[in-house]
């Protein structure tokens, strides 16, 4: 005796993307921030609090490594890089973030070149402590790349005017196409 199963109603994470195609998530990359390189900014409390953040002079970087994209993300799309920053005085403060991806590279395939992409701002005049969210300049061409590829980065900070910046955030959005995967390294 064969007993046919039929799927009656599709999964949620069908139906969403059957009605608004794909749709956009956060990927966190602070939590894979590494303070190291020629010139590293002070890890300390935000305005006296016990909220201890990355606050950055000019010319300080960070490195952001073992970046894992999740299984959920929707094979050969781009990544949009955004940045959530306060200053920690309330005098003009001009500058630019740069985000460097020295690697993004899938499993069993070799580094590519890097992709830089900037945030110019012109805080005038700041609040002290109120976020900032920004947008960098250009998405990271996701062309080809697969769920579990690894992205290695560096933040840096150039100012042309004012002084030190706390990072709240530094995160990537992506677009999903599914709940994960069923394999462990790749979607069929």
């Amino acid at each position: 005796m064969t007993i046919e199963v039929q799927q009656r109603y599709p999964r949620p994470a069908d139906i969403r993307n059957d009605l608004y195609g794909h749709v956009y998530t956060d990927w966190q990359w602070v939590g894979n921030v590494r303070n190291a390189g020629p010139s590293v900014p002070s890890f300390a409390a935000l305005n006296g609090t016990v909220i201890y953040c990355y606050q950055f002079a000019n010319g300080n970087e960070v490195h952001c490594d073992d970046l894992q994209l999740p299984h959920d993300y929707a094979e050969g799309t781009d990544l949009i890089t955004h940045i959530h920053f306060c200053a920690t005085t309330a005098t003009r403060i001009t500058g630019t973030w740069t985000l460097d991806v020295h690697g993004w590279v899938d499993n069993s395939s070799t580094l590519g070149a890097v992709q830089t992409t900037t945030y110019g701002f012109d805080v005038n005049p700041p609040t002290a402590f109120a976020m900032i969210t920004a947008s960098f300049s250009s998405v990271l061409s996701g062309t080809s790349r697969k769920i579990s590829s690894i992205i290695q980065a560096r933040l840096s900070l150039a100012l042309t005017s004012g002084a030190n910046l706390a990072l709240l955030g530094l995160d990537a959005h992506y677009q999903k196409d599914s709940m994960g995967s069923i394999q462990i390294v790749a979607k069929p």
